[in-house]
């Protein structure tokens, strides 16, 4: 039995591997990986002048009992609203949350860690036109391929306190989420967003 399970953790891992081959081998295929990879540089670049590299993007489909998991608890929590009353929820941990509120009130991003503090209202008031850059150009990206689908439209909907509160007005049964470490203004810092959407 233990080498049966072994077994196929081995072909998850290989079929793992070999996607995130073919998602960055074939540019000619726009991929959601790939196209929230080149919206959050180009959203960075447009707003703030800024140079985000994001590292990976983790593409997961994450059932209901997994999604606050993936999630996390810390940073800023915003639930998101699309067209037709679809919801979504995304994360900024609390480093790459700093560098955004860094370069909006000092003009540049300070090296090291930010010293983590509960995200405030006008923390979400300052991002927010960055992710509804980053969700628009998502989907315009998307929008290139012939078989993509119709639009969703997300965008910034509300800062949520935290999961719990999250949970009273999204909680879908199963979720796309993609996690984007990424690097801000050549290392100076490394932070990560997490979306999710139905």
């Amino acid at each position: 039995m233990a080498q049966g399970m072994g077994s196929q953790d081995h072909s998850s891992v290989i079929q793992r591997m070999a996607q995130a081959a073919r998602d960055g081998s074939d540019s000619r295929q726009m991929t959601p990986v790939k196209a929230l990879r080149l919206s959050l540089a180009r959203a960075a670049d447009t707003l703030f002048g800024l140079g985000l590299t994001v590292a990976t993007v983790e593409q997961m489909r994450v059932p209901l009992a997994h999604v606050g998991r993936s999630l996390g608890d810390a940073g800023l929590l915003v639930l998101l609203e699309g067209d037709g009353g679809a919801r979504g929820a995304l994360c900024l941990d609390s480093q790459f949350l700093a560098g955004l509120i860094e370069v909006q009130t000092t003009g540049s991003v300070r090296p090291g860690l930010a010293r983590p503090r509960a995200a405030t209202r006008t923390d979400a008031a300052m991002v927010a036109p960055l992710i509804d850059a980053v969700l628009t150009e998502f989907e315009s990206q998307l929008a290139q391929e012939h078989d993509a689908p119709p639009p969703r439209r997300f965008g910034f909907g509300d800062m949520v306190e935290d999961l719990r509160g999250l949970s009273l007005c999204w909680w879908p049964r199963i979720s796309t989420c993609y996690a984007s470490p990424s690097i801000w203004d050549r290392g100076q810092k490394r932070g990560v967003l997490i979306c999710s959407c139905p």
